[in-house]
């Protein structure tokens, strides 16, 4: 039998920039929206820092009452009121924002298959016939829905996460020098973590998109070559080929998700060790009187909030 196509494996861009340049001007059309969603995340992820440091006066406030005997019940009930109001405004303006981004990314989504359509229709036979059915059908739908789900992800997690960095970075430092830089100091260790992991797990993300290709094509092949299958007798070899495409396919996913999925729990066991420290430092600083209550309960959030944008990015 003739040898089959096969897909040809992803490969890096020659220009990485020209690349990045090359998926932007696909926004170019959608300015207003763009900037209507860069507002609304702004606005969203500022009412989320601020709320974190309302609510450490407010603790602070309960915790001096108690101490006192005299509670301010007004101003800890204005506190609250207020905390509420900006977490609904964060969470309004954070709707909006995915709204408006999904709206952009469904649309360029639509104007992509339609264009990559009418390109497959004015193909000569010959560049059809060096690619599969399913690895053009491959590239139609899944790979255009792979680059939706990236602008989307990419831009909600650099918008909102640069934002919340510099927003956080300023209540910390706002809050306490020292602990400040506790916090700041684990960063570097965090991104070494990341970078090594990623590393694998592109590398097995880009061999599983080849083999879910040259899969596709095989099973597409072997429904519109049923009888001819069947003709020639070859159904253990159509059988044969599928098992080790579908073993290469299944071995590539499990390392790409395997590996992709090790930075979460690596990341989260700096974050603990983060607010293990934290913590300790904070009740020192407590007991010196250098800061209150309040801000040590609104620091432990900062530096959640501080670290969960990093390990998005």
């Amino acid at each position: 039998m003739a040898r089959k196509p096969r897909r040809a494996p992803p490969e890096k861009p020659a220009n990485a920039r020209q690349s990045i340049k090359n998926i932007f001007s696909l926004l170019t059309g959608y300015k207003l929206k763009i900037g209507l969603t860069v507002i609304c995340g702004i606005i969203s992820t500022v009412f989320s820092v601020i709320s974190p440091l309302l609510i450490g006066f407010a603790t602070t406030a309960i915790f001096d009452g108690i101490n006192s005997g005299n509670m301010n019940l007004d101003y800890i009930l204005y506190l609250l009121t207020v905390i509420v109001i900006l977490y609904i405004i964060s969470a309004v303006f954070s709707y909006l924002q995915s709204f408006l981004l999904l709206d952009i990314t469904t649309d360029i989504s639509y104007n992509l298959r339609k264009d990559l359509i009418e390109k497959v229709t004015h193909l000569a036979m010959g560049d059809l016939d060096r690619n599969t059915r399913g690895d053009i059908l491959s590239r139609i739908t899944n790979d255009v829905d792979s680059l939706q789900t990236g602008i989307v992800q990419t831009f909600n997690q650099l918008l909102t996460g640069i934002i919340t960095i510099i927003g956080v970075t300023v209540m910390m430092l706002s809050i306490n020098l020292w602990l400040t830089l506790t916090t700041i100091v684990l960063v570097p260790i965090a991104f070494l973590i990341i970078t090594y992991v990623t590393k694998y797990s592109q590398d097995y993300y880009l061999k599983q998109l080849r083999y879910r290709g040259n899969l596709n094509g095989q099973i597409e092949e072997s429904f519109t070559g049923h009888e001819i299958i069947r003709a020639f007798n070859q159904e253990e070899e159509s059988m044969r080929i599928f098992e080790e495409e579908n073993e290469k396919w299944y071995e590539q996913e499990w390392k790409s998700k395997f590996f992709s999925s090790l930075s979460g729990p690596l990341v989260h066991f700096i974050s603990n060790l983060q607010y293990v420290i934290i913590s300790v430092l904070g009740a020192v600083l407590v007991l010196q009187r250098a800061i209150s209550v309040g801000d040590i309960l609104a620091f432990i959030q900062y530096s959640k909030n501080f670290t969960t944008p990093i390990e998005q990015i």
